[in-house]
């Protein structure tokens, strides 16, 4: 919010330096963004006059003109406005002067030279209205008032000798009342140590505005009065809409406004001082365009329906839902309350009445209206921060009085107000020891009792410790004591407060054991040589139905960032496959990416009824190279190594096939169809489901155009975490070395490894002696073969002795005879 410095000390009597005020700000009230000495941008331009004018004798488009710039000399200039005529008053740019509006950077700002045209010298610059930054028309010099004293400084003229503050509105957040720049000159005035003297016009809010002729009908009813509490309006004849007189737009300008017209202008001045936005109507079109044809104009808040839309003063459709506040005529919107009026019943050139609005709107519904129809405004901004409904009136008949002294405007209605509840100051108790005891300082009463009085809290009672205040109407954010210690801290200066720190009991923090869970896995896929990735929450439909996955259990976004980020993902897996062949499309022949994020399915809630947030681990990994082993056992490696280092015992792979879904959560259910069934597993500890893990289905790899030699995982790290890990008991490291034996068999097809894995196990692990099996390769001849051959690598050790070549084969013939037995096994 841009803030002039002029109007500051005018309203609040500031004799402070710029910098002691942006000091000011910055210590007691927000963060400042930015600020600007305007005067700089217009040295070196002067008033002057035109004394003499003639054409160029070798240029039918240029006129030369001598003026008068206080100087004893006249000075010549060249132009290409002809319209100029001898006693316009005009802008003069001297050599050296910089230009206020030019394309070129604050660093190579564009500087006025003396040159030659066409045979004559040509001694400075006429502005423009753009070249002066003061409006859009470039095509002639700007006139200025026949009055305008000749050769005084034109920023001094026009109130351009101002220093511009932008604070930064995020660090207003809760002061509604700092919106404006009255609301600022309070506050700081206070934090100099004076009273704050409001307007006049600020305190009055008696309707006493008269009819000055014939009454103009306007019937109001407010169908909204929870998310609308006050709505004034009042109806004005004879107005002629014309251009703002300069100071009008140079202050609009200032604050970062585009001037448009005096009627526009007007309300957007009052609405930057006061902080209270003001709207007008054109009084004609709300009655042409209302389908009932009254000669009254009828004005309905209330909320949107189902299907309806308005063409906004930005020129473009909105379409609106029954969460909407608008204003309507009686059938038809006609603005988005709070945020935009509508193009229909804008004031124009061709204006003769208007509606003046001045209302107040409830913050949450101005602030869900904006984020639904991504549409922001400085009248939605000031009105999702809370305004004082007690400001409407007094607001409006300012702007009344500054239009009748614009246009030759009448007052042609009675003000209409509607507010059944009225806003009352909240009355608070609070105990000046405990103000000290809570801030850390020593006031003395009386110095607490002249802050409060001068941010205008009046003082209701007042006994030795206590004191009880009303807490002002515009201070939406003051409701507890609390509120107002702080407010005395602020002005006092919490940089005069010292710094001592507070003794108390020193308590470590606990880990978060999901984070901390998170850096273990990260180290050992690091560790394995993986590639961690971190891609976007958010997704598409082509991407989700690319991998099989329902895009109907997907979060939709109200305002995407772009169309490919428009759902929230139901899986990491996409993602990963998305980043998978864009790498081998750059040339990576073989890796493994992994991520750790929160997926998001609808309909998957806690019990909180809140979408189940989980931490998920998911991997993928792939390689183009021709291999005999299956991509799974890769992916199972990575999976083990994590529980065994986690200690994690009792895991269960059960294949996808065979699990029934009844006892899957939604989570799995959703991400199953992304997984080859016969090539997949579901990973339990005990009863505890973990996720999944397994070949990728080979539609998805096709979608993904991903080689065959691709898997992944998906483990819920939430579920990992809620296992109750037993620390390992003492064993004394084995004295005897293990032996290995590599056994290959063939089996049928149906036959499952997990059996074949569990029959060996079962035989090499027993009192005497303790084994470990792992899968080397499991091969095919081909796709429509019955038989599948897997080689097992077996650990053996004995734990009294070393085993010899006699006791090998004995263990070995016994693991042989039962898979002969129980698989009809043929060993190779």
């Amino acid at each position: 919010m841009k803030i002039s410095v002029n109007l500051l000390k005018q309203l609040g009597k500031i004799d402070k330096s710029n910098e002691e005020i942006v000091t000011g700000i910055k210590e007691h009230i927000g963060e400042v963004e930015s600020y600007q000495d305007l005067s700089k941008d217009y040295s070196d331009i002067m008033v002057a006059e035109i004394k003499e004018k003639k054409d160029h004798p070798d240029a039918d488009k240029l006129g030369v003109y001598q003026l008068d710039t206080g100087e004893k000399k006249l000075v010549q200039v060249l132009a290409g406005d002809k319209t100029l005529v001898v006693g316009d008053k005009v802008a003069y740019l001297k050599p050296g002067a910089k230009v206020p509006y030019t394309i070129y950077t604050e660093e190579k700002p564009f500087i006025i030279q003396s040159r030659e045209m066409r045979g004559l010298l040509s001694d400075g610059m006429m502005g423009s209205e753009k070249e002066l930054n003061l409006g859009n028309d470039h095509t002639i010099v700007m006139r200025l008032p026949d009055d305008a004293p000749v050769g005084k400084p034109f920023a001094e003229y026009y109130e351009l000798d101002d220093f511009i503050i932008d604070v930064e509105n995020k660090a207003l957040t809760n002061r509604g009342d700092l919106f404006g720049i009255l609301g600022l000159a309070r506050e700081l005035t206070v934090i100099f140590g004076k009273p704050f003297v409001t307007p006049a016009w600020y305190t009055d809010d008696t309707k006493n505005l008269r009819e000055e002729q014939s009454c103009l009908g306007l019937n109001i009813i407010n169908d909204a009065e929870a998310l609308c509490p006050r709505y004034t309006a009042i109806a004005m004849d004879n107005i002629v809409v014309e251009e703002s007189p300069l100071w009008l737009k140079s202050a609009l300008i200032k604050f970062g406004y585009k001037p448009i017209n005096n009627i526009v202008d007007i309300t957007n001045y009052i609405s930057q001082l006061s902080g209270q936005p003001l709207h007008a109507f054109d009084y004609d079109k709300v009655i042409s365009n209302d389908p009932n044809k009254s000669e009254t104009a009828n004005i309905t808040i209330r909320m949107a329906r189902a299907g309806e839309s308005i063409l906004g003063l930005d020129s473009k459709v909105h379409e609106l839902n029954d969460r909407i506040m608008v204003i309507c005529d009686s059938t038809n919107p006609l603005a988005i309350a709070g945020i935009m009026g509508g193009s229909e019943t804008e004031v124009d050139n061709n204006t003769q009445r208007i509606i003046l609005e001045s209302a107040n709107f409830d913050k949450t519904s101005i602030r869900k209206t904006s984020m639904m129809l991504g549409l922001t405004t400085d009248a939605g901004t000031k009105f999702k921060h809370a305004l004082d409904p007690n400001q409407c009136i007094p607001v409006l008949k300012e702007a009344v009085r500054m239009i009748k002294e614009s246009t030759t405007g009448t007052i042609s209605s009675d003000i209409v107000d509607l507010y059944p509840t009225i806003s009352e100051p909240r009355e608070i108790t609070l105990s000046l020891s405990n103000v000290n005891t809570h801030l850390g300082i020593d006031l003395q009463k009386d110095t607490i009792v002249q802050i409060l009085k001068n941010l205008e809290y009046p003082i209701v009672k007042q006994d030795d410790d206590l004191l009880t205040v009303l807490a002002p109407t515009w201070r939406k954010d003051v409701t507890i004591k609390e509120d107002i210690h702080e407010d005395i801290g602020r002005i006092y200066g919490y940089n005069n407060i010292d710094s001592i720190l507070p003794l108390r009991n020193l308590i470590p923090a606990k880990d978060n054991q999901i984070f901390a869970l998170k850096k273990k896995i990260r180290q050992i896929f690091a560790d394995s040589g993986a590639n961690e990735t971190d891609t976007h929450s958010f997704t598409d439909i082509p991407t989700l139905e690319k991998a099989n996955l329902d895009a109907d259990k997907a979060y939709k976004l109200k305002n995407a960032l772009a169309p490919e980020l428009s759902l929230m993902r139901t899986s990491l897996i996409p993602s990963l496959l998305v980043k998978t062949q864009m790498n081998l499309q750059e040339g990576y022949d073989k890796f493994i990416l992994f991520e750790m994020n929160i997926p998001h399915i609808q309909g998957y809630e806690d019990e909180n009824k809140l979408p189940k947030e989980d931490w998920h681990l998911s991997s993928v990994i792939t390689s183009i190279e021709k291999r005999s082993d299956s991509a799974y056992y890769i992916a199972k490696r990575y999976l083990e190594k994590i529980l065994s280092t986690l200690n994690i015992q009792d895991i269960e792979y059960t294949l996808l096939s065979e699990f029934s879904e009844e006892n899957l959560s939604e989570e799995i259910k959703n991400s199953m169809y992304m997984f080859d069934r016969n090539t997949s597993a579901i990973v339990t500890a005990g009863d505890i489901v973990l996720g999944i893990i397994g070949e990728i289905d080979n539609k998805v790899k096709g979608n993904f155009k991903l080689p065959k030699y691709t898997a992944g995982l998906d483990i819920n790290i939430n579920a990992l975490n809620s296992i109750d890990i037993k620390n390992n008991k003492y064993t004394e490291m084995p004295k005897y070395p293990e032996s290995r034996v590599d056994l290959c068999v063939e089996v049928n097809n149906d036959i499952q490894y997990k059996a074949l894995y569990d029959s060996i196990y079962k035989d090499i692990n027993n009192d005497d002696i303790n084994g470990k099996v792992t899968c080397l390769d499991i091969y095919k001849e081909s796709e429509k073969a019955d038989t599948k051959r897997i080689t097992f690598s077996l650990a053996i050790r004995n734990f009294e002795k070393t085993l010899n070549d006699k006791d090998i084969k004995s263990i070995t013939q016994k693991v042989i005879k039962r898979l002969e037995s129980n698989f009809q096994a043929k060993i190779i």
